[in-house]
């Protein structure tokens, strides 16, 4: 007799492990992943979506709905506070003949 992998149990982990990184996945290809019936694969995945674990997006033109898992992103604090940009000194060139036909266009009467 052929021995079968042992099946992991029905928790958002176990989904988390089995699905790879930005890759999209059907509710189907989830069931077939996993092992398991429809209704719990649904919850399953409603449970995982509500705690963040993944995403959802809007169901396509033949109603299948794809669920992803993005990569955690750690930002820190110090990358993630720019301020506008401020342009010092005078432009040179091409983008001085832009300036100045920005301003120009700006000055311009409506009718």
């Amino acid at each position: 007799m052929r021995a079968f992998k042992k099946s992991l149990p029905l928790t958002v982990e176990s989904l988390l492990q089995r699905m790879a990184l930005n890759r999209m996945y059907t509710e189907h290809a989830v069931r077939l992943r996993l092992g398991c019936s429809r209704e719990g694969v649904r919850d399953l995945l409603q449970r995982a979506v509500a705690d963040g674990a993944i995403r959802e997006a809007a169901p396509d033109k033949n109603g299948r709905v794809y669920f992803w898992r993005e990569e955690e992103r750690h930002v820190d604090v110090a990358t993630r506070r720019w301020g506008a940009a401020i342009m010092t000194g005078q432009l040179e060139g091409y983008t001085a003949s832009l300036d100045r036909f920005r301003s120009l266009c700006e000055r311009a009467r409506r009718r």
